[in-house]
């Protein structure tokens, strides 16, 4: 079975969310089972969070010092993007987490930017946001489906701006131009493959076979 990283996303959406099994297997899928051997240890299915290659990109392109990629890919994308990119293994914890978003920091973190899948924790996501410094900001653009909590203390006593965004704003494409036209966004990380108009059926069939990061299909009139 072939699939890209959407379909993947999709399925493990639908299947944490309920939709593919009863509640009682899904109950018993999520279950954690003692482990016999400290490394083949059995353990429930588990999906963490994976940050898209574009959100890395898009950070850097703003001229921010660092940031920070908790995602399972941290190697390639420290290798692909330099010493800007920061990675972070999370462990579950969610105070050793936030710690070590910090440590990982070249200075105080000015802007936290959620863009989580449905698949990930709340504890991941507020992890993140609490790292953020004294009159920072919080931004929500991710997928989670559980309500999120924040101390309203926390809040207040750090100055803490916290915003949802859903989707991007009309002169966001116009921007993109604009930063192409200047150089500030490369480009060059992106394998393309053009296939001409009267191939279009061609290019949908090797999009489907060729996806995933840094790989565009792209039909040129």
């Amino acid at each position: 079975m072939f699939s890209i990283d959407s379909d993947l996303d999709r399925f493990l959406t639908a299947l944490l969310a309920g939709r593919l099994l009863p509640a009682a297997q899904l109950a018993q899928m999520r279950t954690t089972v003692p482990a016999g051997h400290p490394v083949r240890a059995r353990c429930p299915l588990r999906a963490g969070p994976r940050e898209h290659p574009a959100v890395v990109r898009r950070g850097l392109r703003r001229q921010h010092p660092g940031v920070r990629d908790p995602g399972r890919r941290h190697r390639r994308r420290a290798r692909r993007f330099g010493s800007r990119v920061r990675t972070v293994v999370l462990t579950g914890d969610e105070d050793e987490d936030r710690e070590r978003m910090r440590q990982a920091a070249p200075g105080p973190i000015d802007c936290v930017l959620d863009i989580m899948p449905p698949t990930a924790a709340t504890s991941q996501v507020r992890a993140a946001a609490m790292a953020v410094r004294n009159s920072g900001r919080v931004v929500l653009m991710g997928g989670i489906r559980n309500d999120l909590t924040l101390p309203y203390a926390w809040l207040m006593n750090n100055n803490i701006t916290l915003r949802g965004q859903f989707m991007y704003p009309r002169e966001a494409n116009v921007r993109m131009v604009e930063l192409l036209r200047s150089g500030l966004l490369d480009l060059n990380a992106f394998e393309v493959t053009e296939f001409p108009l009267d191939e279009a059926n061609g290019a949908i069939a090797f999009a489907a076979a060729n996806g995933g990061p840094f790989h565009l299909t792209v039909i040129r009139p």
